[in-house]
């Protein structure tokens, strides 16, 4: 079973930038990846405003998600990584 360390290193070997991600902890700006309720969420706030939010069963399902949207920063054609 991958593990958040694993998630964060594959993070940054993609090039990912420490800013535009975080673990446990919603922060502004960022991809934030928080486990709540035996789901992993991937959220994003702008300003103290919630501008995304997704749930996965699984992590391996949202590494998948985030090795993807954080070279893009968008989703759905919106802007979610500032």
């Amino acid at each position: 079973m991958m593990e958040e360390s694993e998630l964060e290193r594959e993070l940054l070997e993609a090039g990912v930038s420490r800013g535009d991600f975080c673990f446990g902890e919603i922060r502004d700006g960022a991809l934030s990846i928080i486990r709540a309720n035996g789901k992993w969420l991937a959220i994003t706030e702008e300003r103290g405003h919630r501008v995304f939010e997704e749930s996965f069963d699984d992590l391996a399902a949202l590494r998948a998600f985030a090795l993807n949207i954080t070279s893009k920063k968008y989703y759905g054609g919106k802007k979610i990584i500032y």
